[in-house]
């Protein structure tokens, strides 16, 4: 298990250790988050598009009438204010506070109302980087779509809470159907299938990797992006709607992926009561995904934020 947390606020050090980051987004001021991975210590994999996703969610917050950003979009008019200019100096203090010598760790930034905003950042120490790395497991779909899915809210820590509930031991994620039955989403990520004929084939061109659009109500994460650009590459076929379980027995392999995990297998998805479908333990094209999404990996060293685009480790 990996240790607690480490939290800052506004560049300062709180005297919280919260068990994960979860816990504390539970129990914290509502408002609009990003979870970030960084393989070693301050570097800061996808950084911008982080940012640039947690504006977008306190744009659509703010919009829905859920939280009040006004302070934060008068300032930003009248100075200029860069979201990334306010995030830095209290992920700065929440990474400088975690265990010597560092090494892999979870960062996840809440931004909440405040004069112009109230930064919340939460740091955990990871025993080893989980990018593509994560056992395969099986997933369960209990629950329908999310009501703001394209904002990373944190009340959805507390709304999906019920579904996490239902899990049965032993499943890695809860995913999400619409009204049709059509497959959306897990609760922590996004859910992809690979479908394909009988027998197997090495032309790419045979296969199809499907998984929910943004249209459909998905949250548009940063490794979804990154898995639909490695398909393309692959020459796989990339359809962009629900996957619809009424054409399971044509589904070759299935994975999950978010900024943390990367891409994990699946081995078994059930609707409980429904229906059920076993794949097969080779998975040559999520494999082969996975290899792209690891390859000349950039960010930012958040040390020195100047250096954007900066190559991996």
């Amino acid at each position: 298990m990996s240790p607690g947390c480490v939290v800052a606020m506004d560049g300062r050090l709180l005297a919280l250790d919260p068990p994960t980051p979860s816990s504390y987004l539970a129990q914290a001021p509502r408002g609009a988050y990003t979870a970030l991975r960084l393989p070693r210590p301050f570097f800061a994999v996808d950084w911008a598009q982080h940012v640039a996703r947690l504006e977008q969610s306190i744009g659509l917050l703010h919009e829905a009438g859920l939280v009040d950003y006004g302070a934060w979009h008068g300032m930003e008019s009248e100075k200029g204010n860069t979201l990334a200019d306010l995030l830095l100096p209290t992920a700065h203090s929440a990474l400088s506070a975690l265990p010597a010598p560092g090494g892999p760790a979870c960062l996840v930034l809440l931004a909440c109302p405040g004069a112009p905003l109230q930064v919340h950042a939460v740091a955990q120490p990871l025993a080893a980087d989980p990018y593509c790395t994560v056992p395969p497991g099986w997933a369960a779909v209990l629950g329908p779509g999310r009501a703001l899915p394209l904002a990373k809210d944190s009340a959805w820590v507390r709304e999906r809470a019920p579904l996490e509930g239902l899990r049965r031991p032993g499943a890695v994620e809860v995913l999400l159907a619409n009204a049709a039955g059509g497959l959306l989403e897990g609760l922590v990520t996004n859910f992809f299938v690979i479908s394909g004929p009988a027998t197997a084939s090495q032309r790419a061109s045979d296969y199809t990797l499907q998984t929910a659009g943004e249209k459909d109500g998905v949250l548009a994460g940063t490794a979804r992006r990154a898995a639909l650009r490695a398909a393309a590459a692959c020459g796989l076929t990339v359809l962009e709607q629900p996957p619809d379980p009424s054409h399971r027995s044509a589904w070759r392999e299935a994975f999950l992926t978010n900024s943390l995990r990367g891409c994990q297998n699946l081995t078994r998805i059930v609707r409980p009561g429904h229906w059920a479908v076993d794949l097969p333990p080779f998975r040559p094209w999520t494999a082969a995904i996975c290899a792209l999404l690891t390859k000349g990996e950039g960010g930012v060293n958040l040390r020195r934020p100047a250096l954007e685009g900066t190559p991996g480790p």
